[in-house]
């Protein structure tokens, strides 16, 4: 028999319910003229947007690594507007976060901790930070207790540390798809972030932990991992859906409080006494930087940024991080700016050169 040819036109019955099937189906078709909302990120680090609201996100690393500490500045920074190498654009933010593991007096650290990074008074942290101890409660009342939340205030941002509590088994297949599922519905429902922290196994192979580390992985936007040497905790991005954020380093000073670690080696190198001839080069190397970034942008009459990354990267042999990061600072004191998605050189700095 002469196989049927596919452009051939044929009738199809359906039954009705196949019909009221393929009417739910339809519902998630995406179309070119579909309406999607401008991406808003929690935190950015050298101008490069990470951890999308609408969808959950990852911070991983072994016990006692930094996680919670990292997840602090995070938050701080969404709090205040801008702390060290993070920034954030969220107004008027509500953070959510949910403590699955430490006692009371831990977890109010939490608020103590950030209020000593932001200054904010304690009033307006009460308001715009929901902090809970859920250390005492089963796995599956806490989710059900935590969606009723989420749908209720409606945060920006929630904090899930730790993720694993609320499964009984972390390795449970199923339980573990079920709650990343639970997670990713309730991020885009009500369009805010899940942060989840995870222990990562004890192989050393750097995976999350069991199989909901599994799932979480191949789910998360975004996976941040924690690396602790000695005093200093940096923060990687080793997986992102979209452009992976510069690397960015915290630690705690002599008054315990949470600090960036670049501020804190420039307030340290402020009481050094550099050479003469040490500063003279440090300052010439530091114009040359200046003036070959001037030159790309130029050369491009506006360059987005990741091109302009990998030209820094090519020319003057900087690590991808760094560029970045000088980048953000030049960004920041004016002497380039952003149009419309294109770096440009400020004319105001070229005329005052001049």
């Amino acid at each position: 028999m002469r196989k049927q040819k596919r452009n051939q036109e044929k009738s199809v019955t359906l039954s009705s319910d196949e019909k009221n099937l393929l009417e739910t189906y339809n519902k998630f078709r995406i179309k070119s003229n579909t309406e999607v909302p401008e991406e808003e990120y929690v935190f950015k680090v050298g101008g490069v947007g990470c951890m999308p609201l609408g969808d959950i996100s990852a911070v991983k690393a072994p016990p006692k690594q930094g996680k919670t500490t990292a997840i602090k500045r995070i938050v701080a920074t969404v709090l205040k507007g801008e702390l060290g190498q993070l920034s954030s654009d969220l107004r008027n933010p509500l953070i959510m976060w949910v403590d699955t593991e430490q006692k009371v007096g831990d977890a109010k650290l939490i608020i103590q901790d950030i209020k000593k990074m932001t200054n904010l008074r304690y009033k307006y942290l009460d308001k715009h930070l929901m902090v809970y101890s859920m250390r005492k409660t089963d796995d599956k009342s806490m989710l059900f207790q935590m969606r009723a939340a989420i749908k209720n205030y409606q945060p920006h941002v929630v904090v899930l540390d730790g993720i694993a509590e609320f499964v009984n088994s972390v390795n449970d297949e199923v339980e573990a798809k079920d709650l990343i599922h639970q997670l990713m519905t309730s991020a885009e429902e009500y369009y805010c972030a899940i942060i989840c922290l995870i222990h990562e196994n004890r192989t050393g192979n750097r995976d999350m932990n069991g199989h909901l580390g599994s799932q979480l992985a191949k789910k998360a936007a975004v996976v941040f991992e924690c690396q602790k040497k000695g005093d200093i905790i940096t923060v990687h991005c080793t997986d992102s859906r979209h452009l992976s954020t510069p690397s960015w380093s915290i630690r705690f000073d002599e008054q315990g409080h949470i600090v960036d670690t670049d501020d804190h080696i420039s307030s340290i190198g402020k009481n050094a006494r550099p050479t003469h001839r040490s500063n003279k080069k440090q300052q010439a190397d530091a114009q040359r930087t200046l003036d070959v970034m001037k030159a790309i942008i130029q050369e491009h009459g506006g360059i987005k940024r990741p091109e302009l990354v990998k030209a820094m990267k090519l020319q003057l042999n900087m690590a991808r991080t760094p560029a970045y990061n000088y980048i953000a600072s030049q960004l920041k004191n004016g002497t380039i700016l952003e149009v419309s998605g294109l770096i440009q050189v400020n004319s105001q700095t070229l005329a005052n050169a001049s």
